[in-house]
């Protein structure tokens, strides 16, 4: 006797399909960027290659009919299957809501590379529209599975799984209500849907124009299967017709410094260019008094970006001065081989003490790893403070004030000893969940999360004060140079993404740059020029006058008043995003393949609302991409080396 019959693993499918409609439908509602043009395409790739899984189920029916044993092990492994693909879908889901990313292959690796390190941020995240999502998915495939007797029971269990099929054309119905009534409001004729690119869903649906037919791989299976699957094979045919140059060779330290000054980087977690005071586009005043007060003082570079929104990531560009590897940490790429020579060690070696201080685990991501291999000689983390009574803020870390007492002692007995120092700090209060000090509150939504973000800014901003108080009372900064950077962005929903890995938008890359020590560097500057994290290591060798050989590929920031002509930032995720930014202030961003490309010019739109890519021509568009696949392959050279 079969514990399962046809009709059940049949519900059971059906199942998977409403809860498939029940995620894309709140996908709308979370998303501007999901109007119901897009989530009905995504549905409709998804609903393909659940009807290939459904009719090989039945095929197995079919030729296992005259072996009931066999037949009820196929039976239960579909059953097991379909809840396979639910839960699949309720992770992608809860990657959705709290980042606005689409998981894919990539994505999915990265996950597993770091699930024990990612553990705390899952838990911290789960709220309760993930709950009752959990809930409305797991009643559904029970209630496929379950055999009712009484009529009334049977309509009961059909209702409840053909209800949330309605879901995405009542989402319809109101997209055309609220773009009816934004026409009115406005005195215009309608011209389309309400949201996002999609003027018209039928048009859209039956053009099949390269624009409209990505939209297809963003379902909750078909990004995971297809999109990853076109994009790499898309990414594989654009790499081959470029050949990688040399950008990159080791550095090694040949010739003692001119003169021995003290350097200091401070690095703001998670700290976009538009949240501080020096360009402030977020909040309604400055948010930083004390870094405006700074840059004011010294220079100050308002087109600075990182290499990628990702903590680990983003720390190789600004020790080592090169690009990091994508979709992992270098210390997973480098497989015990570390393929780089960064600043610390030529600094080492150049007779400076050297240090790196953070609140975060240093086990988190092999921060300890990365900080070894860099050349980092004393290392504070979390784990310097374990047993000490300090509170615990967020999932990752402490108060970051903690770090000054340390620091400052470390400084003075290096003064003793007549060492010069390379020290480095990395603030964490700022990454999410923007819990600190006086703010201990959940976040509900993207708005509140973004006033806890700021506040957490402002409390940065007067750790920064209270540091820079503490050297100046032991006469610290006299022959200090000071550099204060965001390690990336942050975004809040302005594009259609939370957090950083996938933020491919000037929220996610654009940081702060300022540079301070008057006794070092000369006048006062703002600099609209090109720059990136990877001229900082330049920069130092630069002012203290260490000789090396080998090559840099960034510029130093003393000596180069032009900046780059051109730079790349990517996303953290592989083939996720690729941006290209020029000198001019256009940025084109290639999704490779999974959506259409975009460019913007920042200098008139600097928040990049509208998207220009329709009025670039072909071959300028080819050369835009041409040369991001030409940088990212430079780069990329380092690791594939060695």
């Amino acid at each position: 006797m079969n514990l399962l019959s046809k009709a059940a693993v049949l519900r059971a499918y059906f199942a998977v399909f409403s809860t498939v409609a029940f995620m894309l439908s709140q996908r709308y509602g979370l998303s501007d960027n999901w109007g119901i043009a897009k989530t009905s395409l995504a549905f409709l790739g998804d609903v393909l290659i659940l009807t290939g899984l459904l009719v090989s189920y039945l095929i197995g029916e079919r030729i296992l009919h005259l072996k009931p044993r066999y037949l009820g092990l196929w039976r239960i492994a579909h059953a097991i299957l379909a809840l396979f693909l639910i839960v699949f879908a309720l992770a992608s889901q809860a990657l959705f809501r709290q980042t606005g990313d689409v998981l894919d292959i990539e994505m999915l690796n990265f996950i597993i590379l770091n699930f024990s390190d990612l553990r705390a941020v899952a838990v911290s995240s789960v709220d309760g529209a993930i709950f009752s999502t959990v809930a409305v998915c797991l009643i559904l495939y029970v209630m496929a599975l379950a055999e009712f007797r009484r009529g009334t029971l049977r309509i009961f269990q059909r209702v409840m799984l053909i209800a949330p099929l309605s879901l995405l054309p009542a989402n319809g119905i109101h997209e055309s209500l609220m773009a009816e009534a934004q026409a009115q409001d406005q005195g215009v004729a309608t011209a389309g849907n309400y949201r996002g690119d999609y003027k018209s869903l039928v048009t859209r649906q039956l053009s099949w124009l390269s624009k409209s037919k990505s939209t297809w791989w963003q379902g909750v299976f078909t990004s995971f299967i297809v999109g990853s699957a076109l994009s790499a094979v898309e990414y594989d045919v654009l790499s081959r017709q470029v050949a990688a140059r040399m950008i990159y060779k080791k550095p090694s330290y040949i010739k003692e410094p001119k003169r021995k000054s003290n350097i200091l980087f401070v690095i703001l977690e998670s700290t976009r260019a538009s949240a501080t005071g020096l360009q402030d586009s977020l909040s309604g005043r400055s948010t930083t008094p004390f870094l405006d007060g700074l840059a004011r003082e010294g220079w100050n570079f308002t087109r600075a970006y990182t290499t990628v929104p990702h903590t680990t990531n983003a720390l190789v560009g600004i020790y080592c001065g090169t690009f990091p590897p994508i979709g992992k940490t270098v210390i997973q790429d480098a497989a015990g081989k570390f393929p780089l020579h960064c600043l610390p060690t030529v600094l080492n070696e150049a007779g400076y003490a050297t240090a790196h201080f953070q609140v975060a685990p240093g086990h988190f991501e092999d921060r300890f790893g990365l900080l070894s291999e860099a050349g980092f000689q004393h290392r504070v983390t979390q784990e310097y403070f374990a047993g000490k009574g300090h509170k615990r803020y967020g999932y990752l870390g402490l108060d970051d004030r903690v770090l000054i007492d340390p620091m400052i002692e470390w400084m003075r007995e290096n003064r003793k000893k007549s060492k010069p120092f390379f020290a480095s700090i990395l603030t964490v209060l700022t990454h999410h969940p923007y819990i600190y000090p006086g703010n201990v509150q959940p976040l509900s939504d993207p708005m509140s999360a973004k006033q806890a973000y700021l506040g957490a800014i402002r409390y940065n901003d007067e750790t920064l004060q209270l540091l820079f108080a503490g050297m100046e009372r032991e006469g610290l900064l006299d022959d200090t140079l000071v550099v204060v950077t965001g390690d990336h962005g942050e975004a809040f929903n302005e594009h259609g993404q939370l957090a950083h890995n996938g933020a491919a938008y000037e929220e996610g890359m654009h940081v702060p740059l300022v540079m301070y020590g008057p006794k070092l560097i000369e006048g006062v500057k703002k600099r609209n020029t090109l720059q990136q994290h990877i001229d900082l290591f330049p920069t130092v060798l630069d002012l203290i006058g260490v000789q090396v050989d080998g090559m840099l590929p960034g510029n130093s920031l003393l000596g180069n008043d032009s900046g780059h002509e051109k730079i790349i930032t990517s996303c953290f995720y592989e083939r996720y995003c690729l941006n290209l930014y020029d000198a001019e202030g256009g940025k084109f961003i290639y999704f490779f393949g999974k959506r259409e490309a975009e460019f913007y010019a920042l200098d008139a739109d600097p928040l990049e609302k509208r998207n220009l890519i329709d009025g670039l021509s072909d071959d300028m568009s080819r050369q835009y991409l041409s040369t991001a696949v030409e940088l990212k392959n430079a780069f990329g050279s380092v690791y594939a080396r060695e």
